[in-house]
């Protein structure tokens, strides 16, 4: 059965002759349902195809990785994008949109959404509170839990990215938050390289281990602590 493979989702057709299965987001496979696909990779079903869609293909195991074949699919050129984008988007910046998104117009369009922009703001305020020891890091992070965990570690990457980009040149190219360039760059001007480095690898490490056994809101303190800590240390400097 189908079911048997998916993680979260899972699509069956007849196409020519052909049994076709998708499974999207493939990355969200568990791991008794990684194994039993293996087992169908190991001995294919004559007439069928098996459609592994993922947006991280790394999150999947190697011995699937090993018997699939691999199609990328890159994001389209920045000026069609951004005219597919100005057609659907109307109440915000379009431009500012796929730049958050890194060039994905699919997730570009999702963040247009109503109150996502101004969440995101909400949320980079208590970022920079933990940073700043106004906001306690455990409750920022039971905050930060009510939102998508990939959506959020994105755009914390993002300032942690264009703060370190800030704080090597005054004017970079290509920043992923223009609209929050004055922030960001007092946050690159506060910390060490090797701070904003050490939150940046932290930040990749929990967006890693999301859909692990490991509880989400575990992961964002353990993140947030970091921050906090950061923050502590740049203010004992300070004294």
């Amino acid at each position: 059965r189908d079911s048997d493979y998916i993680g979260s989702g899972s699509l069956t057709a007849q196409a020519g002759g052909y049994k076709v299965v998708l499974i999207e987001p493939a990355e969200q496979l568990n791991l008794a349902a990684a194994n039993s696909l293996l087992k169908t990779l190991e001995e294919p079903v004559p007439w069928t195809l098996i459609v592994l869609v993922s947006s991280r293909p790394g999150r999947l195991p190697a011995t699937i990785r090993s018997r699939c074949q691999r199609l990328g699919m890159g994001l389209p050129p920045p000026d069609q994008a951004l005219d597919w984008l100005r057609q659907r988007v109307t109440e915000a910046d379009p431009a500012l949109l796929l730049d958050l998104a890194g060039g994905a117009p699919l997730r570009a369009l999702a963040l247009a959404e109503a109150g996502v922009m101004t969440r995101r703001g909400e949320l980079m305020d208590l970022f920079a509170g933990v940073l700043a020891g106004r906001n306690d890091p455990l409750e920022a992070a039971a905050n930060w839990n009510t939102e998508d965990p990939e959506r959020v570690l994105n755009w914390c990457s993002g300032w942690v990215i264009d703060a370190i980009r800030l704080k090597a040149t005054p004017d970079p190219a290509g920043l992923i938050n223009p609209d929050q360039r004055q922030r960001l760059q007092a946050i690159g001007k506060a910390l060490e390289f090797r701070t904003l480095y050490g939150i940046l690898d932290k930040t990749y490490e929990v967006a890693r281990t999301l859909g692990s056994q490991l509880n989400t809101l575990l992961l964002l303190e353990g993140l947030l602590l970091e921050v906090a800590a950061a923050g502590s240390r740049l203010k004992r400097e300070r004294r």
